[in-house]
């Protein structure tokens, strides 16, 4: 997939904006607030539907405005030409998803315009909390999975209902909390089962994109860290829900669910050894770069399209050698990346970020 022209309106510091996109590499380049990351998120905004910075969509217009609008006008690998467009309207609350100009619900506008989005958190994916691990695989599956989405929202919405009742004074009945239970587990069991399959697929290669980038290890496995360990949709689920009945006085006494696909994480072992514990700083970054282009490389074998590659502010986090070996491994994908300063040797298109436009040479885009 390849973007060729981005559309804004009343999105972010952006009131207007309009540009044209090359195949290649793009560098955003600005001061810190000049805008270069609300580029980015508009563009994520067309694959996930929603903020790839967990933001509200209300708090994503232009401050004043009463509805935002993103546009990408796109060519397929296939030279399909495309387009995909958000539009949020605050009063009433309502979004709007568009493909090829025609109306679409959310779970079929997900993943036609695939993106990997890689955040400055994530460098900090094998140290930090869960939180940020599981939303590195909710970010991939949502694409490839039209349904992952809408599962997970409903499972956020059953986990608040039985958090309610946990809080409830008097406490609900047995009866009361089954029905709430019984929902988790039959969407937690399917989340997790997506999990797992996308876990094990990079598995098969992991190995062999470590080797190429300069780690010369044996026995690196991928695990995913759960209660549970069936493997079969219905029996995972009567196992949800038995570890959820057997933690409810527990859960009454903490006021909040403590077993579930909240819960659960994943990590990297090396020689059965945590990557925190096992390799260098250094070295985990170079493991974070192998897994950025294979999460890349799993979006395209599942969409039939090379996703659009967005980094946001990677390169001060990686010193001269680790930013060739990134740009070398994603010479083959359109790519968006920002930057306080033009990194060395850097190719592609430099665009200079300022306060509400995007200046492309001499040349300022933006929307009369």
């Amino acid at each position: 997939m390849r973007l060729l022209s981005l559309t804004l309106q009343n999105f972010r510091s952006y009131p207007t904006l309009r540009f044209p996109c090359s195949g290649g590499m793009h560098l955003l380049v600005g001061p810190n607030g000049a805008g270069k990351t609300n580029v980015l998120e508009a563009i994520a905004l067309l694959g996930l539907g929603r903020s790839c910075r967990g933001v509200r969509m209300a708090h994503l217009g232009h401050w004043g405005s009463s509805f935002f609008r993103v546009r990408g006008d796109g060519k397929s690998d296939h030279s399909r030409e495309t387009s995909v467009e958000v539009v949020f309207e605050s009063q009433p609350s309502r979004m709007a998803y568009f493909l090829r100009d025609g109306q679409v619900p959310l779970r079929k506008f997900l993943g036609r315009f695939p993106v990997a989005i890689f955040l400055p958190d994530d460098l900090h994916l094998f140290r930090g909390s869960p939180q940020l691990r599981r939303r590195f695989l909710n970010r991939i599956l949502t694409q490839v999975c039209p349904w992952y989405l809408p599962q997970l929202l409903k499972y956020r919405h059953v986990l608040n209902q039985r958090n309610g009742l946990l809080k409830h004074v008097p406490l609900p009945s047995a009866a009361e909390f089954l029905p709430w239970e019984q929902k988790l587990a039959h969407l937690g069991s399917s989340i997790t089962l997506a999990r797992l399959e996308f876990l094990e697929t990079l598995q098969l290669t992991f190995l062999r994109e470590l080797t190429s980038i300069g780690l010369l290890w044996s026995d690196v496995l991928f695990r995913y860290m759960r209660a549970t360990v069936s493997r079969d949709a219905f029996a995972l689920e009567q196992e949800y829900l038995s570890l959820l009945q057997a933690s409810r006085a527990r859960d009454i006494l903490l006021r909040s669910t403590t077993t579930g696909v909240h819960r659960e994480d994943w990590r990297i072992e090396v020689q059965g050894r945590d990557l925190v514990t096992f390799a260098s700083r250094g070295e985990q970054r170079l493991v974070f770069l192998a897994l950025l282009l294979l999460a890349a490389a799993y979006l395209e074998l599942r969409r039939l399209e090379k996703p659009v590659v967005l980094l946001d502010d990677l390169f001060s986090e990686l010193d001269i050698e680790h930013q060739q070996i990134l740009l070398q491994m994603l010479s083959s994908f359109q790519v968006f990346i920002t930057a306080t300063r033009v990194p060395q040797d850097a190719p592609g298109e430099l665009w200079q970020v300022e306060s509400g436009r995007v200046v492309v040479g001499d040349r300022a885009c933006s929307v009369p």
